[in-house]
């Protein structure tokens, strides 16, 4: 059954999911399933919120002087995080709980609990007094 639905929200809607753990409750907000998102990650906790054009998956490079695969894996995304539009998420990293990855961020590297991640790599702490980007209820 998953490998159908996998193959079914492919084909409808041009949104790759593959993720070795999903939580039932990952919401896919503001029509994130029809809009080419590529979702490719280890792990996706509960209560995370992810919005269209999203690519979330693996930073690897092939080192030629030592013949092998550098960087190896890919994200896992801890609990209540919200990734924004367009955000890029990659390589074998982890985005602490609560979190907000900013519309149009790249982040290759890890994201503490409690923070807002935008830009390329620029991260700094969250102010629990407001919710950015999705608020439950919408």
């Amino acid at each position: 059954a998953k490998d159908r639905a996998a193959i079914e929200l492919e084909h409808q809607y041009g949104c790759e999911v593959n993720c070795i753990e999903i939580d039932p409750s990952v919401q896919f907000a503001h029509h994130g399933r029809g809009s080419g998102s590529i979702i490719i990650a280890a792990k996706i906790c509960s209560g995370v919120v992810i919005s269209q054009n999203v690519t979330i998956g693996s930073n690897q490079k092939f080192n030629r002087l030592t013949n092998q695969w550098e960087n190896l894996g890919s994200p896992v995304l801890g609990p209540n995080v919200i990734v924004a539009d367009g955000a890029k998420i990659l390589g074998p990293i982890i985005i602490g709980a609560n979190s907000v990855i900013g519309a149009g961020a790249i982040i290759t590297k890890d994201v503490p609990s409690d923070s807002i991640a935008y830009g390329v790599n620029k991260i700094k702490a969250r102010d629990p007094h407001f919710d950015l980007v999705f608020h439950n209820p919408m």
